[in-house]
């Protein structure tokens, strides 16, 4: 399938299994286990030793170094020109009993043309199957990352190898969560774009775990995030109170889902006015879930 998938595991015992059989299409499968408890390690011990998937390798970090360095590593062991990320509390979907390494293996062999593509994905809140299609607006420019709605997401993103392994992922701990924003800004400013290659949802993303749950630290990272921008020139400060305005209207939303009404409330509010916001605003106070 030209495909290799990296799943960074960190103390994801209960879940990985279903995100590597998800992907088991793929011509190859990197887990790599970032220094996890012994509970996940022996699950992927187990997993290697079934053979149940021979595509998949086990990549193993002395020591727990974060998301960016364990999706690196993956990288750095990959052997097929195309890599995709896949988060271990994620999966991929299928559509007319396609899969998407199936999908993807058509699509890049017919219209190779680009190195960086993406997919929309729907919500995912177990035990319930995957909802609603996450919206997003086209990225054009990289304010468009702070100033809209991302399409991007790692765990729907594929690229060219070549370009993976020239632009890693962030490695600095205490941004962790953020190193998928800090990487498409530095794609953009290189002149690359972000592609759709399909209409159709191709991951279930977990919602209401790892950082989705902790929404008030990773907004925090986001705006060191935001001041790493601005120093890079990347940025410009005109664009921050917009920028606040949108980060606070996704906190809103992702506090409504999770039925955080209070939360909710004053994240709409801090978001500034609008007639829809001022409607969802009204639904949280009525305790009316998205």
């Amino acid at each position: 399938m030209s495909l290799t998938v990296v799943i960074p595991c960190y103390n994801t015992a209960a879940t990985v299994e279903a995100a590597v059989a998800s992907a088991r299409g793929a011509a190859q499968i990197l887990v790599v286990d970032d220094g996890s408890h012994t509970e996940t390690a022996n699950r992927l011990d187990s997993l290697v030793a079934t053979n149940t998937y021979p595509n998949l390798e086990l990549v193993r970090l002395p020591q727990n170094a974060g998301l960016g360095a364990a999706r690196n590593a993956g990288v750095a062991r990959t052997t097929q020109p195309w890599v995709a990320f896949l988060d271990a509390d994620d999966v991929y979907l299928s559509h007319n009993s396609q899969s998407f390494p199936e999908a993807w293996g058509v699509f890049a062999a017919t219209q190779p043309r680009g190195h960086w593509f993406f997919h929309t994905v729907r919500e995912w809140s177990p035990p319930a199957s995957p909802g609603r299609v996450r919206a997003g607006d086209p990225v054009r420019q990289p304010s468009d990352l702070l100033l809209k709605r991302s399409p991007l997401a790692p765990s729907a993103t594929v690229l060219s190898t070549s370009l993976a392994q020239k632009f890693p992922f962030q490695t600095d701990r205490r941004l962790q969560g953020t190193e998928d924003l800090d990487l498409w800004i530095r794609l953009l400013y290189a002149d690359f774009r972000p592609r759709s290659w399909s209409d159709l949802p191709w991951t279930a993303y977990r919602i209401g775990t790892g950082m989705s749950s902790a929404l008030g630290s990773h907004a925090a990272k986001i705006r060191l995030q935001w001041a790493r921008f601005m120093r890079n020139g990347w940025i410009q400060s005109a664009d921050l109170a917009a920028a606040e305005s949108e980060l606070q209207r996704q906190l809103a939303r992702s506090y409504h889902k999770a039925g955080r009404f209070l939360k909710a409330q004053k994240a709409y509010h801090k978001a500034g006015f609008s007639l829809k916001n001022k409607l969802l605003s009204t639904a949280a106070a009525l305790g009316i879930r998205l």
